[in-house]
């Protein structure tokens, strides 16, 4: 009877074993299966994070595709800009033939005499007789002696200079020119190179158009003098005028400078480029600026 008693206690604590190994089985796989979901659910996330990693890089990639494409664009603009532009050459033997040159085609021979009296200009390279030039200078009034008229009227409106005579000489004039890189280009203004800083004055009285940086021309002004003239002053190191305001002729609207695309030989770009428009075409402003006449 004792040994029945045990060994069906033994039954039982075997029976209570496997219970408890089943309930550790079921609990160890569930754990394994809830940790296998979440690794599951965390490599979806990983795979969904690479694809959309993937997409960024790929976008990156063209925003700096289109970026250099711009970049390239803008720079070659800038080059053909630039061409427009040449180097202001203030070299003092290029400017005296220059200057001869230019009053040889204009059939300026007085002008080339009084340059002639200060040892300016060759004898050689006047043609008219010396003799002839001097009874037109004794023809010439005597009024404003050792001045130079820089005043200009046509129909109702009275230009000038834009510079005081003394403080400039003209580096480029208007009329074609070969560009920076030996090509044909087309000067469409008149430079006047000066000292940065040197004033400049409104050449007639207008309106205020224009007042501020430009690309090209740096600072500029542009002043209408009624429905068919205008002026442009560009490269100017400041202005001194606001758009809408009116000014009279020989008022300072701003000062010489080298702002925007200008070149030079030398040590100083500072010029001042003058354009003069009829009905918004820009002609030689030295077709409409006074005559400047030397005197003894």
């Amino acid at each position: 009877m004792k040994k029945v008693f045990i060994f069906k206690k033994l039954s039982d604590i075997n029976q209570i074993a496997f219970v408890v190994v089943i309930i550790a089985a079921f609990i160890s796989g569930a754990a394994m299966l809830f940790q296998y979901s979440y690794l599951k659910a965390r490599s979806n996330e990983l795979l969904d994070l690479q694809k959309e990693y993937r997409s960024y890089l790929i976008k990156l990639k063209c925003l700096i595709d289109d970026f250099q494409k711009s970049s390239d664009q803008d720079s070659s603009s800038l080059v053909d800009e630039k061409k427009k532009f040449l180097v202001v050459n203030r070299r003092p033997e290029y400017l005296r033939k220059s200057l001869i040159q230019y009053l040889k085609n204009n059939n300026l021979e007085y002008e080339l005499g009084e340059l002639q009296k200060l040892n300016f200009v060759p004898d050689s390279v006047i043609q008219r007789p010396v003799s002839r030039i001097r009874a037109r200078s004794r023809s010439l009034k005597k009024d404003h002696e050792s001045s130079y008229h820089l005043i200009r009227t046509i129909s109702d409106i009275t230009f000038s200079w834009p510079l005081d005579f003394n403080s400039f000489w003209i580096s480029s004039y208007f009329g074609p020119r070969k560009n920076a890189d030996r090509s044909n280009g087309f000067h469409y203004g008149l430079d006047l190179a000066s000292l940065s800083g040197t004033i400049v004055k409104a050449s007639a009285s207008g309106i205020v158009k224009e007042a501020g940086y430009s690309p090209g021309y740096g600072n500029t002004i542009l002043i209408e003098h009624n429905k068919k003239y205008k002026t442009r002053y560009a490269h100017l190191h400041s202005i001194c005028v606001k758009i809408g305001q009116k000014v009279e002729r020989g008022s300072k609207v701003g000062a010489v400078g080298n702002t925007g695309l200008v070149r030079c030989a030398g040590r100083d770009p500072s010029h001042l480029h003058f354009e003069f428009y009829i009905r918004n075409k820009r002609i030689n402003p030295l077709w409409v600026l006074p005559k400047i006449n030397l005197k003894g």
